[in-house]
């Protein structure tokens, strides 16, 4: 079951019983650092709109997964199946609850999602909003390589460079547009 859970009862019974949310006083917490993320990802509005996907007569709510789900994203699990390598009771403790929802139940709920709401719809106007609010036009480089200047006789502007991880004084090498044509 995982370290920290004691909601047995309420989980195994099969009713309209719902997850319960209690914080408590923790003592070396594992996944707490995450929580730092968490008024972020709420201001950027990651449960706005969630009460379309809601459904009835189910152990975790809706806030309760995206909630799950966003965590988990943040600790870089890449794939459900890699979720039972982290401590449910845990990440669960970080969230008020005694665990949180394991492969099964979280796919089960992603199919129920797609089944009951609009998805795509739902996601359109999450960027919607982001554009809105932050009304800065976003400015993709596809095709462009920093090349990274060492030298100190020129002032070179800071450059993201993806292959060290950092910013570097550099400029950005673009290909020429026949170069560009060529290529889907």
């Amino acid at each position: 079951m995982g370290k920290a859970c004691c909601h047995v009862v309420e989980r195994a019974s099969k009713g309209s019983l719902t997850c319960p949310v209690e914080f408590q006083n923790q003592t070396d917490l594992q996944y707490a650092g995450v929580l730092v993320a968490l008024p972020a990802l709420l201001a950027c509005g990651l449960l706005r709109g969630i009460e379309r996907f809601d459904l009835p007569n189910v152990y975790y709510t809706t806030t309760q997964i995206f909630l799950s789900l966003a965590l988990m994203v943040m600790l870089r699990v890449k794939q459900l199946e890699q979720s039972q390598l982290l401590s449910c009771g845990e990440l669960g403790r970080c969230l008020g609850m005694d665990r949180t929802p394991g492969v099964q139940t979280l796919r089960k709920r992603l199919v129920d999602f797609t089944a009951t709401a609009d998805v795509a719809q739902w996601t359109l106007e999450r960027s919607r909003d982001w554009m809105k609010r932050d009304a800065v036009e976003g400015v993709l480089y596809v095709d462009g390589h920093v090349k990274i200047y060492y030298g100190k006789a020129v002032d070179m502007p800071q450059r993201y460079v993806s292959r060290m991880r950092l910013c570097c004084s550099g400029c950005t090498e673009k290909r020429p547009q026949s170069a560009v044509r060529g290529r889907t």
